[in-house]
């Protein structure tokens, strides 16, 4: 899922529901996968120029779950923590060198602690919307 934040900022969202939705590992390689294709499709494809998406001041990768999968997960957060600044770092160092003027960043979301995943009619859906105003980082960036 791609988030058009502000005027020249999109953010990449892996979206992790439910603790069967995998574990952070597999998400942070699934999210790493679409931010290379997306310096791929910036650097070496012409068809996709002219879009808004390809000409963006930052690209945000963030894997986004919900408390409940974030809570069933074996991970220490110091660990976490030291894997999205070395994957930042290293997404920084290859935006610097392929994408001037682009910043590229990764981290892990976490919905509101109350919000809970349902999609059943459009009253779930606004509640849903609602929610992304109160996305927040799970560790500091």
């Amino acid at each position: 899922m791609v988030f058009h934040k502000a005027d020249a900022a999109f953010v990449f969202y892996e979206l992790k529901t439910t603790p069967k939705s995998g574990n952070v590992f597999d998400a942070a390689i699934e999210l790493l996968s679409y931010g290379l294709l997306y310096v791929y499709s910036r650097t070496s494809t012409a068809a996709y120029k002219g879009r808004r998406l390809m000409k963006a001041s930052e690209a945000h990768l963030r894997v986004l779950g919900t408390a409940d999968y974030y809570s069933q997960q074996t991970v220490d957060t110091g660990l976490l923590k030291k894997l999205q600044d070395a994957i930042s770092n290293s997404l920084n160092d290859l935006a610097s060198t392929h994408l001037p003027g682009c910043k590229l960043d990764f981290g892990f979301d976490i919905f509101p602690d109350e919000f809970k995943w349902f999609v059943k009619d459009q009253e779930d859906r606004s509640k849903i919307l609602n929610a992304l105003g109160g996305i927040h980082p799970l560790i500091s960036y």
